[in-house]
């Protein structure tokens, strides 16, 4: 959109997005692993660049940064135009229906899919966008806690809440290909698309060296007033194993700050935009033009040959006259025979 004001004007890290995360992996609580899950179960942070106002697709976008490194994202975006009908099927809906966010096949798919789950199953999955119309339907496998932990809990009611979620797995994967007829969705790419191409560098951050700095620097945040830090769960975890004195106890609990924390570096490397756009191969105007080229043309030689025949013509008539008129001169006079009565 032109009419927003750009967030950046100049190129390079310095000039971009940086921000540290803290990951709170120390905390072992145990979890359930899910081995048809593609991006459960792992460790670091899920990154997805994708265009303002669109919705993002973590599930089928995105690269995992792993903690203990510092991740350069390196930016350059490119815009790429469709044609419509009738050189093309681009859409060019600015917004999805029942949803805030920008047209974008992916999204429109994914719009499919929650439909399909919902008739399916009588309930939305979190997993897809959820319309407007849809926010009162209620959400695939959630427990009622309250039953749940009770000393007699309503068992028909758990049943229920397993099943909406057993079907939510079951619909969730199957393949758009094979939905049923009526389930099908027309979702053709959008005709303008940002994309954003990056390119990724890693390295171990922070180094040994800075390690007890990095703890100074994270002590002076919790001690700032106003800092959105004072109550963060990471001092827990800092304090327990860290102090600000450089002793051997201190070099050793080093290993957990690599494990617990990451930086993301987000930046441009040109502030031009790389444009790809189709083009009519042959324009209206081009073939009027060549219809009339070629017309002209044919007409011009069919008038000239007209004409040319035309003296042609007037060529042999004279011939042919000028050999009568040379054969009467030729007959001899001696020939003639006069008969008198």
């Amino acid at each position: 959109d032109s009419s927003i004001e750009p967030l950046v004007h100049s190129t390079g890290a310095r000039s971009g997005l940086s921000a540290i995360f803290f990951l709170d992996t120390h905390d072992k609580a145990k979890g359930i692993y899910n081995p048809s899950c593609p991006i459960g179960g792992s460790s670091g942070l899920h990154v997805v660049i994708h265009p303002p106002g669109t919705q993002p697709d973590p599930i089928n976008k995105g690269f995992d940064i792993v903690p203990g490194l510092t991740t350069n994202v390196e930016l350059q975006k490119k815009n790429r135009e469709l044609l419509g009908y009738p050189w093309g099927d681009c859409e060019n809906r600015e917004k999805l229906s029942e949803l805030p966010y920008k047209y974008v096949k992916s999204s429109c798919e994914r719009q499919c899919q929650q439909k399909f789950v919902m008739d399916q199953c009588g309930c939305v999955t979190s997993f897809q966008p959820i319309p407007d119309n849809l926010k009162n339907m209620p959400m695939c496998g959630k427990m009622d806690l309250k039953n749940l932990n009770s000393a007699s809990p309503n068992m028909s009611k758990i049943a229920e809440e397993m099943d909406t979620l057993e079907c939510e797995y079951g619909k969730f994967w199957v393949l758009e290909k094979d939905y049923p007829e009526e389930y099908k969705c027309e979702c053709p790419s959008a005709c303008h698309n940002d994309i954003y191409d990056h390119t990724i560098s890693q390295s171990e951050w922070p180094s040994g060296g800075i390690k007890l700095d990095f703890y100074k620097h994270a002590i002076n945040l919790r001690n700032m007033r106003g800092s959105g830090y004072v109550n963060s769960t990471m001092y827990d975890l800092l304090d327990s194993k860290l102090n600000t004195n450089d002793t051997e106890e201190n070099h050793k609990n080093q290993g957990m700050i690599r494990e617990n924390f990451l930086r993301l570096n987000i930046f441009f490397t040109s502030l031009n935009t790389e444009i790809v756009k189709q083009v009519e191969e042959y324009t209206f105007t081009d073939m009027i033009s060549g219809v009339g080229g070629g017309f002209g043309v044919y007409v011009g030689f069919s008038i000239v040959t007209i004409c040319e025949f035309c003296v042609l013509f007037a060529h042999l008539v004279k011939a042919i006259m000028n050999h009568r008129n040379k054969a009467v001169e030729d007959i001899p006079s001696g020939n003639i025979i006069t008969v008198k009565k």
